[in-house]
């Protein structure tokens, strides 16, 4: 009845409803329950065989953050499915407050067998001031190379992010540590200026090295992918000092056409130029693929 009402305003205010069910005989709420899913299908190579032995890996997925993959070779032995190994990846939350992820997977040919593991976890202190610890183990050969690495990130002002890391790696003994600094300052909209250093020791030995990077957007939507990089680098071991250049530049003539073009040059006199054409459109263009291996095949007639 609305005369129990004396003002609108009691219902804006959340008075209690003669509708509302008391709390005493309210039922619980249960959770949902977690169901399994199908995982999908893993995309067996084509084979020769009439019978596909894609059901012999299908199973269900529970609604954990768990996901299992198999790792398919596309390219692999007749008459098998071509599944060499799996891979594990799983998120987590440290304390309810640090992201973390963690994979690995494994794979095993009738030769070799490889094992891969990446573990992360990132802590942030300030909204400006982030570490990133983490743990990476892999093959190397016939050993298992393990790495621990921490970096810490901050971002000194709007323009302007200052980056330390330290690496400790141990393979077969050997044990190698290293660190770096970086500084990324934001030039303009459209241009990053990007210079970092860092050494690394094993065995007595130090290496140095450094870079400078300079990168131009040619546009500033985030959609055009055309850029212009002009870098240098160096590296100092043992009183041997080499100097490198780099430059690279993407421009797009037209709607589905694009030019790359790269070039690097170093202080021992070696250097490399390509120049990459992707298209939709032009098709003739893939002719002048022809052009290096004709002047390949006249070398080689030659003797040169």
């Amino acid at each position: 009845d609305d005369d129990e009402y004396d003002d609108a305003s009691d219902i804006i205010l959340g008075a209690p409803s003669p509708y509302d069910v008391p709390k005493d005989q309210q039922e619980e709420m249960l959770p949902p329950k977690q169901v399994a899913v199908p995982a999908p299908d893993p995309q067996l190579p084509p084979s020769f065989d009439g019978e596909s032995v894609g059901h012999r890996y299908r199973f269900l997925e529970p609604q954990s953050q768990w996901m299992v993959r198999p790792i398919v070779e596309a390219h692999g032995w007749d008459h098998e499915s071509g599944i060499e190994g799996f891979s594990v990846d799983k998120g987590f939350v440290v304390f309810n407050k640090h992201p973390g992820n963690m994979s690995g997977q494994l794979t095993k040919d009738k030769k070799d067998s490889n094992v891969g593991f990446e573990g992360g976890v990132s802590l942030h202190h300030t909204k400006k001031l982030v570490t990133t610890a983490g743990v990476d183990v892999q093959t190397v050969g016939k050993q298992l190379a393990y790495t621990g690495r921490a970096e810490t990130r901050w971002k000194f002002c709007a323009v302007n992010k200052i980056a330390a890391g330290l690496s400790a790696s141990l393979v077969g003994g050997a044990l190698a540590l290293g660190t770096k600094l970086e500084n990324r300052w934001k030039v303009t909209p459209g241009a990053k200026l990007v210079v970092s250093a860092g050494a690394v020791s094993a065995n007595k030995d130090v290496a140095y090295g450094g870079n400078c990077e300079a990168i131009l957007r040619h546009s500033d939507d985030p959609g055009n992918p055309n850029s212009s990089t002009v870098g240098m680098s160096f590296m100092n071991w043992r009183g041997d000092v080499a100097l490198g250049g780099n430059a690279m530049s993407s421009i797009t003539l037209g709607k589905d056409t694009q030019l790359t073009a790269r070039a690097n040059l170093n202080s021992r006199g070696a250097g490399q130029l390509t120049l990459r054409a992707t298209t939709n459109e032009r098709l003739q263009l893939a002719s002048l693929g022809l052009v290096p291996l004709l002047a390949a095949l006249i070398g080689r007639i030659r003797g040169d």
